[in-house]
């Protein structure tokens, strides 16, 4: 079990209300669920994990599937916002005439961020592959404002002829496969992925 599987959420102050046993516990499960799946794993042996009485699962989380929660509400409803955020702050200006100057910090910090967060994120692309609910979830916790402002600097972009004129679903589409296909081959596939070599496949379809 190690702490560092916490770092993320110690980051953004969100298990600063725990009990260091409860961390022991939330640690554990994150070990557990990575290594076994959510469907596979059991309480005993996230207790087992944490070096805790199975009874002091209970008595915070209530069950498994309160486990999970105590791990992904989190990530969703106030990390992953914030995730969103630090990319739409970024301006047309910043962009220059080259593109290469968005998607490239876009690609190598979201990669890094994976590398970091592997267990947790690992949890939450398969719950997502799963759970509608959660999907729906997903989909809501990005706020239209922060959208707003990607679209316009999109719009400031295929103006000036920097990014192809595509609808944003479909550039977000492109973004999304070529990350998002990334993090699913190292999260489950154990293939580290090449920052370099994904700006270059974006930029080969977003470049007009």
């Amino acid at each position: 079990m190690a702490e560092s599987d916490l770092k993320l959420y110690d980051q953004a102050h969100l298990f600063d209300h725990l009990t260091t046993k409860q961390r022991q516990i939330l640690s554990a499960a994150i070990d557990v669920f990575a290594e076994y799946g959510y469907a596979n794993a059991s309480t005993k042996l996230v207790a087992q994990k944490a070096k805790v009485a199975e009874g002091n699962i209970f008595a915070k989380f209530k069950n498994k599937a309160g486990l999970l929660d105590a791990i992904l509400q989190p990530v969703m409803t106030q990390i992953v916002p914030k995730i969103f955020s630090h990319f739409v702050t970024t301006n047309a200006a910043d962009v220059d005439d080259d593109l290469e100057n968005l998607i490239r910090p876009l690609v190598e910090e979201r990669i890094s961020f994976l590398m970091a967060n592997a267990k947790v994120l690992k949890l939450l692309f398969s719950e997502l592959a799963y759970s509608q609910a959660r999907r729906d979830q997903l989909a809501q916790v990005i706020p239209a404002a922060q959208v707003a402002r990607m679209t316009t600097v999109f719009a400031t972009l295929k103006q000036r002829g920097i990014l192809v004129d595509w609808p944003d679903t479909q550039i977000y589409q492109v973004l999304w496969s070529m990350v998002g296909g990334a993090a699913v081959n190292y999260l489950f596939f154990q293939q580290k992925p090449d920052s370099k070599r994904i700006v270059v496949s974006i930029l080969k379809v977003l470049r007009p």
